[in-house]
This record gives structure tokens, sequence and C-alpha cells, in this order.
């Protein structure tokens, strides 16, 4: 993903234990894998900075959008930073700066289960679309379409990440 200086944002994961943390909030590897997020110039000859995201198991970061101001969302799933939640296997969404120093925000999103966060999409007002997958029984909000045993998940959060606008789950059941 491009910024507006046409600097190139990666979300990844990464088994290496050897990998580049540079300028970063997190220059830590800590389990079996960690998500990773960095961004290079736009000739791609350099890192400007990288970071590692994750715990002491398997974790990985699957997709990143820049809002209107520069802010960068991250999100995938993690399995151990965090020993406080309580699924299995949760969803994430992370806010960091635009030079990548600090994490000004972060919430979990799933059940008591199995839950990834595939997709991230900012609107124009800066509010967080987050779709992504459960094994688990996702919260539906008052209102919205559904499929009550959907497996795919969309939610809306603020900018802030600190209110949950709405969740619905859609798709198919698990083996449908």
């Amino acid at each position: 993903v491009l910024n507006s200086q046409g600097e190139v944002h990666v979300a990844s994961v990464t088994g290496s234990s050897d990998f580049p943390f540079l300028n970063s909030f997190s220059n830590t590897f800590n389990g079996i894998s960690n998500g990773v997020v960095f961004s290079l110039d736009s000739d791609l000859e350099q890192l400007i900075w990288s970071s590692s995201i994750g715990g002491t198991t398997t974790d990985a970061a699957y997709g990143l959008q820049i809002s209107p101001d520069g802010t960068i969302y991250v999100i995938g799933a993690e399995n151990g930073f965090d020993d406080n939640y309580s699924g299995l296997v949760d969803g994430f969404v992370l806010r960091i700066s635009a030079d990548g120093s600090t994490v000004l925000n972060s919430t979990y999103t799933g059940s008591f289960s199995f839950d990834q966060t595939y997709f991230v999409q900012i609107d124009d007002d800066g509010e967080v679309y987050v779709i992504g997958q459960s094994l688990g029984d996702i919260d539906v909000s008052d209102g919205v379409y559904s499929n009550p045993n959907g497996r795919q998940f969309v939610q809306k959060f603020n900018a802030e990440l600190t209110d949950r606008e709405w969740s619905t789950r859609i798709g198919s059941a698990q083996g449908q």
C-alpha cells in the first residue's frame, strides 16, 4: 500500500529471528512466527522502518490500510501476545503512527474460538471496516443484515478503535 509520499507499506509474517527491525514500536522476534509491518522508500532501495507484531507463539499480520491522515491500520491474528484475551486465536486491529514508531490504539475482535481479521478499509471520515473469519459466535448488532450461521464477519470501528459501531455475520456456516 502506498502512502502520499509514495512509500511502500507491507504487512506480513516472518519466522526469521533476524528480520531487520528499525525505528519501530517493537524490535523483538518473540515466537514461532510474528507479524511484521514495514515501510520502504518509493524506489524500494531503503527500509525506512519495520516492526514486529506478536508474542511467544504464532502470530501474523495479513493486511493494512492508510487513513487520510496517514495513520496506518494493521490487521491479523494473534495467538499469544495478550494472555488476557479469551479466544484460541484472536483477530486484531492496530492503529500505528505514520512513521511506524508508536502503537496509537489497538483492539481485539472475535469470540471464544478461532478468529482472524483479513481485510481492513478506511472511509473518508476515518472509520474502520474489518472483515474476518470466525469459528465462534460473533456478536450481531441490532437492525443489521446477518446470516446467523455465517462464519465471516464485517465490523465497523471508530477511527480510534475505542468503539465498535456495528457487527454482523455473513457467508455460510462451516461445512455448508
